[in-house]
This record gives C-alpha cells, structure tokens and sequence, in this order.
C-alpha cells in the first residue's frame, strides 16, 4: 500500500477526531441526562 499524502492523512485524522468528538458529545448528553435523573431521584426522598 502506497503513502498517503500527507495532506491527505491530515485531513482524514481531522475528520476522524471530529466523528470521535460527536461520540463523545453524545456519550456525555446520556450521562447528563442520567444525572438529572438520578438528582430527581435523590431530591424527592
């Protein structure tokens, strides 16, 4: 298998690290949304 050019292995790191940065910004919505609950939870008893 060929090199890539570099530029062209730059681009596609970018554009997997902002697939893993959407990942995790989701990741981090379901644990925020689990704490809310778990917070409902706590204050109502």
């Amino acid at each position: 298998m060929p090199d890539q050019n570099p530029r062209e292995e730059f681009i596609q790191g970018l554009k997997e690290a902002e697939k893993a940065a959407v990942e995790l910004k989701q990741s981090i919505k379901g644990l925020n949304k689990q704490l809310d609950e778990l917070n409902h939870i706590l204050e109502s008893e």
